[in-house]
């Protein structure tokens, strides 16, 4: 019987050491289950190496510090839904799909991470400056679809995309306290939020 090779060990470390682009997927991994189990007070550079089984050191090369890793995470959740969101969309949607694909896919994504989700939008104290970007963000984002698809004065557009977003959490409640299928929350969700665009259009301007 012939001897069995010797392995190369040069061989099987170049095998095993990850890309930059997994290792740094794997510190995001690893910070989202920290978020879950223990909030987010509780995720650190440190305690994410930790996870990762690697030196703290290694981590810096890939965030600055702990609002950036945070952030990144952020981002990520967020890219995840602009992209559900754009696969089930028409070339030139109008409003009512646009509502109705948003909170169908923040729905969707509420199910499948809830407790995630929860503790990142939930607690606005940990990075009030990242929850505050995000959340201006939408805003903007929404009023100039309101803008454009109703011709909403800028103010306006403003309070009704706020609207909106407020009671994006009133349907994610709705949905963990199981009051209504996914189905049916999108449904009530999108009805109301286009009868009070087309009803806001309608008002006279203010003097």
């Amino acid at each position: 019987m012939n001897k069995p090779a010797a392995a190369n060990p040069r061989k099987a470390m170049t095998k095993s050491r990850l890309s930059a682009a997994e290792r740094r997927s794997k510190f995001l991994e690893a910070a989202a289950a920290i978020v879950v189990e223990q909030g987010l007070p509780a995720v650190t550079m440190e305690e994410v190496a930790a996870r990762t089984g690697v030196n703290k050191r290694l981590g810096y090369r890939y965030f600055t510090n702990r609002e950036e890793l945070l952030r990144a995470l952020l981002n990520q959740e967020m890219r995840e839904a602009g992209s559900r969101a754009r696969a089930i969309l028409p070339a030139k949607p109008d409003l009512r799909q646009l509502v109705s694909a948003n909170i169908q896919v923040w729905l969707e994504l509420a199910r499948e991470r809830g407790p995630l989700l929860s503790k990142m939008f939930s607690d606005d104290a940990v990075f009030p400056d990242i929850a505050k970007e995000v959340h201006d963000l939408a805003v903007k984002d929404w009023a100039a679809v309101l803008r454009n698809s109703h011709a909403i004065p800028k103010a306006r557009a403003d309070v009704v995309a706020r609207m909106y977003l407020a009671a994006l959490r009133g349907a994610v409640d709705a949905l963990g306290l199981k009051v209504a299928t996914l189905d049916e929350i999108v449904s009530i969700y999108t009805t109301v939020a286009v009868a009070g665009a087309d009803a806001v259009a309608k008002l006279k301007r203010a003097r």
